[in-house]
């Protein structure tokens, strides 16, 4: 067996491996902006080769979302950031509690959490869990394959995607998700907007039926 040397510590480039520790796992977003590693010195750095950057931590990471009013203990797995090819994934288990706020922070952040929610990734999956995600704003497309000069390009289907199609019970509580690519759009006007049409759709065959029987009394 042969293993590879690893580096682990808190060296020279530790203020730079932080930088981009703190970019990948929290991202760059308005809200990432907003949130702070309280204690940051619990992680150290490595690294497998030149362009892998690995972190551990000997605590739990203390991350402040003062946006959203959440405190987190982020139980750190394992993390890894590939640099040449900007490849990040990690894992860990989170502990969430409200942060301490007068009345009209947590007005303010009880606003924030629901614009951060809506649209996300979190509202889409129960949306589809509930069969409502058109209902809720979302628009999914299938996309496909398609040839374009000497290569291939993912092109969305324009027919819309019944999300049903996507989930398999387990049991009264669990669903299985299948798909492979497919492009979900959050628009809320434009979806109530389809479902109007939908529900016209539907409700013609009928309309004829009715007056065709009026029809056929005179």
């Amino acid at each position: 067996m042969v293993l590879n040397q690893v580096v682990i510590g808190r060296g020279d480039n530790w203020e730079a491996n932080y930088a981009i520790f703190k970019d990948q796992f929290l991202g760059t977003s308005d809200n990432a902006k907003q949130c702070i590693i309280t204690n940051p010195k619990v992680l150290f750095f490595g690294s497998a080769s030149k362009n892998v950057l690995t972190a551990e931590a000997d605590e739990f990471p203390v991350i402040e979302n003062n946006k959203l009013g959440y405190r987190i203990r982020y139980l750190l797995k394992n993390f890894e950031f590939i640099k040449n090819i900007l490849r990040t994934k990690y894992d860990g288990d989170t502990n969430f509690e409200e942060m301490d706020g007068t009345p009209e922070m947590k007005a303010k952040w009880a606003k924030n959490r629901a614009d951060a929610y809506n649209g996300s990734l979190m509202h889409y999956l129960r949306s589809v869990y509930n069969n409502t995600a058109l209902n809720e704003g979302f628009i999914t497309h299938q996309l496909k394959l398609q040839q374009k000069g000497i290569g291939k390009i993912l092109v969305a289907d324009s027919s819309l995607l019944e999300t049903n199609t996507l989930v398999t019970p387990i049991d009264t509580s669990f669903i299985s998700l299948k798909f492979t690519s497919i492009l979900i759009d959050y628009d809320p006007v434009k979806a109530a907007q389809i479902r109007r049409v939908l529900i016209l759709w539907l409700t013609l065959p009928k309309v004829f039926g009715v007056l065709w029987k009026i029809k056929a009394l005179f």
